[in-house]
């Protein structure tokens, strides 16, 4: 990238963000800071400063008739009262702090982008994520998802610094630690756990110093793991929660909960719901023409793909599609068993790092159409060149 080009990107990516923040601020004036989540959250953290230390964390339900809950991390409520701190101890403080929080995630995953494909991914991906209706109302909303979505971004940028530099073998360590973190403040990413683990053993396969990275990724594991084991020992609340909700789906074992009719149309109702999450032109208009519009796109990037001859970063698309698609067949799986419809908690929020990062780098094939017009008026104007120098001769 030329040197003042290179300027005037990091410009507009400033005044993106600047934009970006302050839509949320303008969001944030219609906010009530005592309701719901938020009011939760500040009522613990004060208890936190008064002494009182909670055994479990934040609680989710995982069958329909809310009989069987299980606890999260009480690391989530010591990060808000990290966050109420910072915040000065007021409501509004508390929300600024968090809602920066929030924007660095943004920019974490720009940084990510810009290292896995491009800056036009990086630039993509910031217009995505800071002028979007649903994430502007997600960003301002402290509470366990996107609180997990800030780890997990974490998460993503450390990974691509190891990809950056595959010698410093900690940042694998660090990347799956805080990924590992994520998932003990929010259960729905727990769904995400398995793909994880294939995707580390994976990766480990390929480095050399295995003993050493594996010994260091228990012992951080653990360590994170430690609240939650101390809860399980006290309490036994998630392994009662889990071993109920499965002894009394035994009496749906007969159900089929894959594949079919009903469990496809759930499939594609989040995969609706996750693209619309995060495209700006969706959330902000509803008209006739969307369902065309998106068409258009659709065909257009599908067409990118199929020309786009970078092995390379179609196979990194290819993964990062995974991430999305394999959590998304069991969600879908769980609400036809529990629902037969959509569940009616956001589960889709657990992709949204990953969606980001896939609509950024498919948006990032725009640069092979114009390096190919480039190449077009370049060539035909050297070849128009050369033919007239020839005949002036």
């Amino acid at each position: 990238m030329i040197k003042n080009h290179k300027k005037t990107y990091y410009l507009v990516i400033i005044v993106f963000f600047i934009a970006g923040l302050t839509l949320r601020l303008i969001r944030a004036k219609h906010l009530d800071m005592f309701y719901g989540d938020n009011g939760i959250q500040l009522l613990q953290s004060e208890r936190i400063l008064k002494g009182e230390h909670p055994i479990g964390g934040e609680i989710s339900r995982i069958d329909k008739g809310s009989k069987n809950i299980i606890h999260n991390s009480t690391i989530g409520l010591y990060f808000y009262t990290l966050v109420y701190l910072l915040g000065l101890k007021t409501p509004t403080g508390f929300l600024i702090i968090y809602l920066l929080l929030n924007l660095f995630s943004i920019y974490l995953l720009f940084k990510s982008a810009c290292i896995i494909f491009s800056k036009t991914a990086g630039f993509f991906l910031t217009v995505f994520a800071l002028f979007n209706s649903t994430l502007i109302s997600f960003n301002l909303w402290t509470s366990q998802s996107s609180k997990a979505i800030i780890f997990d971004s974490l998460a993503i940028f450390i990974f691509t610094k190891y990809l950056k530099n595959k010698e410093y073998q900690h940042y694998l360590v660090l990347t799956f630690i805080f990924s590992f973190l994520a998932t003990n403040l929010y259960s729905p990413m727990y769904l995400m756990f398995p793909i994880k683990i294939v995707f580390l053993i994976y990766l480990i396969r390929k480095i050399p110093n295995k003993k050493g990275v594996i010994l260091s990724l228990i012992l951080g594991l653990l360590l994170i793991s430690a609240p939650l084991i101390i809860q399980e020992a006290k309490t036994k609340a998630n392994i009662n929660a889990v071993t109920g909700y499965f002894l009394e789906n035994k009496l749906k074992e007969n159900q089929k909960i894959f594949f079919d009719k009903k469990w496809f149309e759930i499939f594609f109702s989040y995969i609706k719901i996750i693209i619309q999450d995060v495209f700006p032109l969706l959330t902000w208009t509803k008209t006739s023409s969307i369902p065309w519009i998106k068409f258009l796109i659709a065909l257009f990037l599908l067409y990118a793909i199929i020309t786009y001859k970078n092995k390379s970063k179609l196979k990194t698309l290819g993964i990062i599609s995974i991430f999305i698609i394999f959590p998304l067949i069991l969600i879908s799986s769980y609400c036809r068993l529990e629902y037969n419809s959509i569940c009616p908690r956001p589960f889709q929020s657990i992709f949204i790092p990953y969606t980001l990062l896939l609509l950024g780098g498919l948006f990032s094939l725009l640069e092979h159409f114009q390096k190919n017009k480039t190449n077009y008026w370049y060539n035909n104007y050297l070849s128009f060149y050369s033919k007239n120098s020839c005949c002036n001769l």
